[in-house]
C-alpha cells in the first residue's frame, strides 16, 4: 500500500515537471516576442533632429544611404571642372567632422576672418563635406568648415582675377614656387571655435588628418552642438 502510495505521488510529480517546462519554455518565446516587437518599434520611430532617416520596410531592415553631395554645376575635370564629389554616408555631420585639413598660420587665419574662402592646393579633392580646421605644426584645431566644391587647375589670368579668393599677394602668383598651387578647394559656413581643441596628428598625414571620436565631440561642443 505504501509503495502505490509513492509510485502515485512520484508519477504526480513527474506529470507537473513537464507541465511546468512546458509553460516555462512557452513563457520564455513570448518574453523573446515581446522584445522584438518593442526594438522594431523604437527604430521604426527614431529621429535626428533636422534629418529624415528612411527605412525599407521589407523583411530586414536597412537605413538607406543619406547623401550630401552639392552639384558645382559643372562636370569633368577639364578647363575650370571639378572631379566627382564624393559623398557622405554620415547623417549631416550628427557626430562632428571626421577629418582636419592641415592649414599654414597665414592662410588659416585668412580663412577664420573671412578674407578669403579658397585654399589653394596642389590638386582636386573629392570631399564634400565638413571639415575641421587645423594649424599645421600646433596640434590644435580653431575652426570648421565645409568643402563645397574643387575648381582647377586655374590659369595665371584667373588667378590673378581672383586674388580676394584666394588671399594671395600678386606678386607671389607668378613664383615658381607657387606654380603648383593652381587648385581651389571653395569653403563656406566657416565657424571659429570658442576655444582650440587639441588633436593627435597621424605620422605621415599631409593635407586630412582622421580624427577620433573624442576630439569630434569636443569640436561640436565648442561649437554648441552637443
Amino acid at each position: 500500500m505504501q509503495f502505490l502510495a509513492f509510485l502515485l505521488v512520484f508519477l504526480l510529480i513527474n506529470w507537473l515537471g513537464w507541465w511546468l517546462l512546458y509553460i516555462s519554455i512557452g513563457l520564455a518565446i513570448a518574453f523573446v516576442l515581446l522584445l522584438w516587437w518593442e526594438g522594431s518599434t523604437k527604430f521604426n520611430n527614431y529621429k535626428v533632429p533636422g534629418v529624415t532617416i528612411e527605412v525599407d520596410q521589407n523583411p530586414g531592415y536597412s537605413i538607406l544611404n543619406i547623401r550630401t553631395d552639392i552639384n558645382s554645376g559643372e562636370s569633368g575635370r577639364g578647363k575650370g571642372g571639378s572631379p566627382p564629389a564624393m559623398s557622405s554616408n554620415r547623417a549631416l555631420d550628427c557626430h562632428g567632422p571626421v577629418v582636419a585639413l592641415v592649414i599654414t598660420d597665414g592662410p588659416l587665419e585668412q580663412i577664420l576672418s573671412g578674407r578669403k574662402t579658397w585654399e589653394m592646393r596642389a590638386q582636386h579633392t573629392r570631399k564634400r563635406e565638413r571639415i575641421a580646421l587645423a594649424k599645421k605644426g600646433s596640434g590644435m584645431i580653431y575652426g570648421v568648415a565645409e568643402i563645397v566644391d574643387s575648381r582647377g587647375p586655374l590659369s595665371i589670368e584667373t588667378m590673378h582675377a581672383s586674388t580676394s579668393m584666394h588671399g594671395i599677394d600678386p606678386s607671389r602668383i607668378d613664383q615658381p614656387e607657387m606654380a603648383k598651387y593652381r587648385y581651389a578647394w571653395v569653403l563656406t559656413k566657416v565657424r571659429i571655435l570658442r576655444q582650440p581643441v587639441p588633436y593627435l596628428h597621424t605620422k605621415g598625414a599631409q593635407s586630412f588628418v582622421k580624427l577620433d571620436g573624442v576630439t569630434s565631440g569636443a569640436i561640436r561642443f565648442q561649437l554648441g552642438e552637443s
